[in-house]
This record gives C-alpha cells, sequence and structure tokens, in this order.
C-alpha cells in the first residue's frame, strides 16, 4: 500500500472510493444508489456541487427526474443552492407534493413545457398551484 500510495503522489492520482462518499453524504441519508452515481460524476463532497444548476444534477442523477427532485430537495435543505439556468424545474419552484402530482400526471418536469398545452389543460393544471400560474405567466 505504501508503494501505492507513493506512485499516486508521484503522478498526481488521488483515489477516492466510495467509503469517502457515503462518509460525506452521511448525514443526507441519500439512497446508496446515489452514491454510486456521485462517484462517477465526480461528486465527493457538498462543494462539489458548486457552480452546478438542477440541470446539471437531473443529469447527474441520470435523467430520472424523481430521484432528481428527492435529491434537489435533500441537498437545498444542506444548503446546496444551484445556479440558476435557461429553464426552471418545477421542483425549484413549487412545494415538493405540488411538484410530483403534475409530474405524475402531466409528465411535466420544466415550466417551458407548459407552452405545449392549450388553455384549459393549463387551467386544470394550475388548479393544483396557483404559485403555478404566477410563473407560467412571467414566461
Amino acid at each position: 500500500m505504501p508503494e501505492l500510495d507513493n506512485i499516486c503522489q508521484k503522478h498526481d492520482i488521488q483515489i477516492c472510493s466510495l467509503a469517502s462518499i457515503k462518509q460525506a453524504f452521511d448525514s443526507c441519508h441519500f439512497p446508496v444508489a446515489l452514491h454510486t452515481i456521485f462517484f462517477q460524476n465526480n461528486i465527493f463532497c457538498m462543494d462539489d456541487f458548486k457552480h452546478k444548476t438542477a440541470h446539471d444534477l437531473y443529469v447527474i442523477c441520470q435523467r430520472d427526474y424523481t430521484l432528481t427532485m428527492k435529491t434537489y430537495y435533500t441537498l437545498k435543505k444542506n444548503g446546496v443552492m444551484f445556479e440558476g439556468w435557461e429553464d426552471k424545474y418545477l421542483f425549484e419552484i413549487l412545494p415538493k407534493k405540488k411538484t410530483f402530482l403534475i409530474w405524475q400526471k402531466y409528465e411535466i418536469s420544466t415550466v417551458s413545457q407548459f407552452s405545449d398545452y392549450n388553455k384549459e389543460q393549463l387551467k386544470e393544471m394550475t388548479s393544483l398551484s396557483p404559485k403555478l400560474l404566477d410563473t407560467i405567466g412571467h414566461c
């Protein structure tokens, strides 16, 4: 092991493991599957989310909206703030339950997707959340 450490230091190689990720995110109680996903995306601590957007998180979570939403809320609860991007995910602007209901019923994940619906459909969707109506009106 000391030889391996010396070789890694000589070539400026840092060896990380899932154990260090599990330890770094222990207080967050993420699903075990996320530890591997974080490892694959070079996410080893909370600071690695600096300068990331919610869309980056969506890509990191392998485009799984539900996993992204859960991860987003957990990270936000632990002080991680994401930078803005050209669109907004519903979980960035609505409470967790309403976001999940809209996703389940309409499979809408971003504000820009509302442009694909007519006025009657939009009226039905926004009845779930008046805040959503304000957001759509500004886009």
